[in-house]
């Protein structure tokens, strides 16, 4: 059966809901901005390569006039560094307000998830209630009393009551469905699962 569980769709939600993964973007590009941050404090080095024209010399060595290739070597050290630390100081602050925006919209998010599962069974209990006994009972009634008008046993006002029973149970039936329904499409947008809780509810039923 299809097992509506708290903890579980909590650990779905934290990899599935697109509110939940657009702040995780967030997150990891303010990463980024700390570990750019901290690379500012590193002295940077450098290599590279030159070819120097060097021209007839006149002399008699063998090498004379032989152009060169020099390799060159540099580093460059950090100088502004109260700069720097204003700058990861920043990234810094960035990526704790990223990380408390996503505590306080997964608090949020848990919330909405319960009331979703209470939303759920809810109707579902309703649905089964009126489709079950309610409804069956009611239209047994409507048939008795109808049975009953027809031998002089009832009266017509017993009927219209009987039928009104009948027709509001078969109503709060409807409105029971769409409830779930409703609470179903709620729930998998949260959890950014559009296959849907529906698809097993009629097959396996809802814990």
């Amino acid at each position: 059966a299809l097992e509506l569980n708290q903890e579980v769709l909590e650990g779905q939600l934290s990899k599935t809901n697109p509110d939940l993964l657009y702040i995780d973007s967030i997150i990891q590009a303010k990463e980024g901005g700390v570990e750019l941050a901290n690379k500012n404090f590193y002295p940077d080095f450098g290599i590279g390569a030159d070819y120097v024209f060097v021209g007839d010399r006149g002399s008699a060595g063998s090498e004379s006039g032989d152009d060169a290739l020099v390799g060159m070597f540099s580093i460059t050290l950090p100088l502004y560094r109260s700069k720097y630390k204003a700058g990861l100081s920043q990234a810094k602050s960035e990526k704790r307000s990223a990380e408390e925006m996503k505590k306080a919209k997964t608090y949020a998010l848990h919330s909405q998830l319960a009331k979703g599962i209470f939303d759920i069974k809810d109707s579902d209990r309703k649905i089964k209630l009126y489709e079950h006994t309610l409804v069956p009972k009611a239209e047994e009634s409507l048939e008795s009393t109808y049975t009953a008008f027809e031998a002089g046993e009832s009266t017509f006002l017993d009927l219209l009551d009987a039928e009104r029973i009948f027709l509001e149970f078969k109503l709060s039936l409807a409105r029971a469905q769409a409830d779930y329904q409703i609470a179903n499409a709620e729930l998998s947008a949260l959890l950014g699962d559009f296959s849907s809780v529906e698809d097993n509810r009629m097959a396996k039923g809802v814990q």
